[in-house]
């Protein structure tokens, strides 16, 4: 970008972080009632953020660094600063980490919890899978015990 503008790179962002930030005073989160939480790795190795969206209007509400329950109490307390209320929110979506379920049971009392599609199909495809192994091992054992029962047949002469 600073090729085509003739502008820093550092100066770009310090003017997009001014106008995201000005954008962001303005919001107001007093009708919020359906939030969707993931954490995702912002870097190789274990540097995480967990991402909070309005899933009615699908747009970001805010990012925390880490992947634990101290991320769903960041996150109610900007809720809170931006006119929203904790006891508002009546749907989280989120996957089955019990940080984050932890975090929605103690910060938002009213809130019931939506484990997401794509973590119940993962772990549905991970139980059918090892019971496919399990079976293939039942399977080869069957088939040896087949062929050890068959009479063995007289070389031909």
């Amino acid at each position: 970008m600073s090729d085509l503008t003739g502008v820093s790179d550092h100066k770009i962002w310090r003017v997009l972080d001014t106008y995201i930030e000005l954008a962001k005073i303005d919001e107001d989160y007093s009708n919020i009632s359906t939030v969707g939480m993931d954490e995702t790795s912002i870097a190789k190795g274990h540097d995480y953020i967990t991402l909070f969206v309005d899933l009615e209007e699908r747009k970001t509400l805010h990012i925390s660094a880490g992947k634990d329950h101290k991320t769903v109490v960041d996150f109610v307390e900007v809720l809170e600063v931006k006119q929203g209320d904790r006891n508002a929110i009546k749907q989280v979506s989120c996957d089955m980490s019990p940080a984050f379920i932890k975090g929605v049971k103690e910060n938002m009392p009213e809130a019931e919890i939506t484990f997401d599609k794509f973590h119940i199909i993962k772990l549905i495809n991970e139980a059918v899978d090892q019971v496919r192994r399990e079976d293939r091992g039942v399977a080869i054992f069957c088939e040896s015990l087949f062929w050890a029962s068959q009479p063995k047949q007289a070389a031909k002469t």
